[in-house]
């Protein structure tokens, strides 16, 4: 996220799944995933706004990698 010239934030947010077995994701889950994505970046800003200070990149690290909770 970085600062919008409007006042706001400007995001980019990558979204990668896994499925169980090799099952595909079926329309209906794929839109209800998609469907999320904009809650969560508004989740994720409210909770940067009200917490400057959080080490967000290696929390989120910490999840990518399967160190974290």
């Amino acid at each position: 996220m970085e600062a919008s010239n409007e006042g706001g934030t400007k995001n980019t947010l990558n979204v990668e799944y896994v499925t169980l077995g090799d099952n595909p994701l079926t329309e209906a889950e794929l839109a209800q995933v998609v469907g999320g994505v904009p809650g969560l970046a508004q989740a994720m800003e409210g909770y940067l706004v009200a917490n400057p200070d959080a080490p967000m990149e290696a929390d989120m690290q910490g999840r990518r990698d399967g160190t974290g909770s």
